[in-house]
């Protein structure tokens, strides 16, 4: 299978990933749903590091534009996992997907604009944001009741 090929079958399995649980009724611990969404950003991140040209080298030079691609996007990561949205979302199973998408989503992002800025640097940051998503799944960043 190609690059291309196995780019679009990460793509096709996270829009899977992301649908089909949100509408499946699946009460689940918020724990094991953020290690779901780590998963969707992995799938995204990985999508956008196959589908790059492993040929092309990128440079500072070709546009800061990726670079703050590439730093906007786990920022917003983490804003589409703000704890407050949980109950809102787990109501609406449409927006519960979209969520969902958009998680894939900016891992593609900031995979597919880092490496457009300098290679190696978007297959960090995919790293980086599933090890964010995973911490998030062991509590990171939310407060206790």
């Amino acid at each position: 299978m190609t690059r291309r090929g196995i780019a679009w079958t990460l793509g096709i399995i996270a829009v899977l990933a992301s649908v089909i649980p949100a509408f499946a009724g699946v009460d689940e611990p918020i724990a094991i749903h953020h290690l779901d969404h780590s998963g969707l950003v992995l799938l995204g991140a990985a999508a956008a590091f196959f589908v790059r040209d492993p040929s092309a080298k990128g440079s500072p030079a070709s546009g800061a534009r990726w670079l703050v691609l590439t730093v906007l996007a786990p920022i917003a990561m983490m804003f589409v996992m703000w704890p407050s949205l949980y109950d809102y979302l787990d109501a609406h199973a449409s927006l519960h997907a979209l969520e969902h998408l958009v998680l894939a989503a900016l891992g593609y992002v900031a995979v597919a604009a880092g490496e457009r800025y300098v290679r190696g640097v978007g297959a960090t940051m995919g790293v980086l944001m599933f090890v964010m998503a995973v911490l998030s799944a062991a509590g990171y960043g939310v407060m206790k009741p």
